[in-house]
This record gives structure tokens, C-alpha cells and sequence, in this order.
């Protein structure tokens, strides 16, 4: 189990260090994961790629997508993920989920780099506005000891003195079930091997995440998110409900796809008015009101 004085604590901010994707889906089934950051989906085969990730945040993880470190993985030395697998030799780290073309493809690559500089801005930008940090990490392919971990939490303590950091760090396939514990840094080991249930249920192993209490500053900050969230949404819903009033002035009868479009909008609408995203009063928003509630009346 994991160490008490971090299970009791409560954090601004939690996050995947990597190594398996489990950590992010066992964090986003607790509602602890308040957007997408570069580790997420991210693996590593050797601990040289755990101990590297002070080189990362060094610089901002700018050569995180730099085509130059990247080498295509041989077939069946990952199996899964995307057709192209890739792993970048500069930081060791495994990127199997984001190519569906070559890295050759520079429409893909563009977007794929677009994708992880968001995502690495957003971590550094919810670290400094945090105060409590727990980081999380999950190992499949090989292990790490205290001592690889601490020159990390060093660098991270180092770089802003002022702010909190914990390390939970979860190891399968291990010889023995034990758990090692000290100075803010919990190393779990599991004799038994990762499976299914890490990333689509849960299993026992991650229930230590559920004693974690976000603080205030977490919840008005994964709000925030959600609102941005649900008014992109909309504005989806809106324009396509839009284009459908155009299209059919005539009063035919709506599809099944469009009778859910225009509930989920109206639903959101609500929300986002109470919020004071949108203005309560909306030409356009009238506008696909009345039209498709007279199409229902018919």
C-alpha cells in the first residue's frame, strides 16, 4: 500500500509520469486528471529513460518531437498501439499511440509536435500554479529504485523551492510483493504482471488513488477545464444544427442523430447560460429553437 503521509494529504495537482499508460486511466476514472501532458501515453523500456526526464523538464521537453531521435520500433517489439511505433532516442521514451502515418508524413508529424508542445506547456503552467504535486508512474518493462527517483524530486524541488513534491511509483512483475517508503518517494512492487484491468477497470493496486483529496485550487481548475471542454462542444453542436436549419427550411423530418444533437445542445446551452458563457439572449440560438421545435410539433 502507499505511504500514509501521502494518501492522507490533499493535492493542487496529479499526474502520470509515464512508463504505462495505466496511470492516466486510473487517474481519469478517479476524476484526477485534469487534462492531457506529454507522459500520459507515454512508455520506457530502461530506467536510463526515468532517470532522463530531468533532462526533460531542463528544457521544457522541447526535443521531446524532434524527428532527428526518432527510430521506428521492429514488429512485435511493442505490440500496441498505432501501425507506426517510434521511439525517441534522446529520451528513451516509446510513443505508439500517435502515428497512424510515417513520421515521414509532414502533415502528421506537424500535428503530432502541435500536440505534444500543448500538452508540455499545460504540465509546466499546472505545476507552477500549483503547490502539491503528485507525481505517479507505472513500470512494465523494467524498474526503479529510490535512488534512481530522488535526483528527479531534487531537481523538480530545486527548480521551485516553494512547492511540494511526491512520487508514487507502481512496479509489476516484480520477485516479491513489498513497498518501499521515504522522504515523499513510495516504491510498490507486485509480483503479479499488468493486465487489462489497470487500464480499462481497476485492480486493487491502484486503490490508494482513491484516499486522495484534490484541493480547491484542483477543482476550480478541472472546471475550468470542463467548461472549456463543453463550450467547444457546443459550439460543434451549434454549427452543424445550424447548417441543418439552412438546409432544411422545409420542415422535414429530423433524423434520430439530429433529435440527439439538438437535446445535448439545448442541455449544454443551460449549463454554459447559467455559467455566463453565453449571453442569454442569441439570434442564432433562437433561430434553431423555434425551428426545430415546430419541426417536432409536426
Amino acid at each position: 500500500m502507499a505511504d500514509e503521509k501521502i494518501i492522507e494529504n490533499k493535492y493542487d495537482f496529479v499526474v502520470s509520469l509515464g512508463g504505462s499508460c495505466s496511470v492516466a486511466s486510473q487517474l481519469r476514472r478517479r476524476n484526477l486528471r485534469p487534462g492531457s501532458f506529454p507522459l500520459d501515453w507515454a512508455g520506457h523500456i530502461d530506467k536510463e529513460s526515468y532517470v532522463k526526464l530531468i533532462n526533460s523538464f531542463e528544457d521544457n521537453f522541447s526535443n521531446w518531437m524532434n524527428a532527428d531521435y526518432f527510430v521506428q520500433l521492429k514488429e512485435g517489439e511493442i505490440d500496441r498501439g498505432t501501425k507506426y511505433r517510434y521511439r525517441n532516442l534522446k529520451t528513451g521514451f516509446l510513443f505508439v499511440h500517435d502515428f497512424k502515418k510515417p513520421i515521414t508524413d509532414e502533415e502528421t508529424l506537424t500535428e503530432v509536435q502541435a500536440k505534444y508542445k500543448r500538452r508540455s506547456d499545460r504540465l509546466i503552467k499546472f505545476i507552477e500554479e500549483a503547490d502539491r504535486i503528485l507525481f505517479v508512474s507505472s513500470m512494465i518493462f523494467h524498474s526503479v529504485t529510490y535512488e534512481d527517483v530522488l535526483p528527479l524530486k531534487q531537481y523538480l524541488e530545486k527548480r521551485w523551492p516553494n512547492k511540494t513534491f511526491h512520487f508514487v511509483v507502481q512496479q509489476f512483475s516484480m520477485d516479491k510483493n513489498e513497498t518501499f517508503s521515504k522522504n515523499g518517494i513510495t516504491i510498490n512492487n507486485y509480483i503479479r504482471e499488468e493486465n487489462e484491468y489497470d487500464h480499462k477497470q481497476s485492480n486493487y493496486e491502484w486503490a490508494f488513488l482513491d484516499d486522495i483529496s484534490p484541493t480547491e485550487a484542483y477543482l476550480l481548475r478541472k472546471a475550468k477545464s470542463c467548461d472549456k471542454r463543453a463550450y467547444k462542444l457546443w459550439q460543434k453542436l451549434n454549427d452543424s444544427l445550424l447548417k441543418y436549419v439552412e438546409e432544411h427550411p422545409d420542415g422535414k423530418k429530423m433524423s434520430l442523430m439530429t433529435k440527439l444533437r439538438y437535446k445535448l445542445w439545448k442541455h449544454l446551452s443551460k449549463q454554459l447560460m447559467t455559467k455566463k458563457l453565453l449571453p442569454p439572449k442569441d439570434g442564432d440560438r433562437e433561430k434553431i429553437i423555434w425551428t426545430i421545435s415546430r419541426k417536432e410539433r409536426q
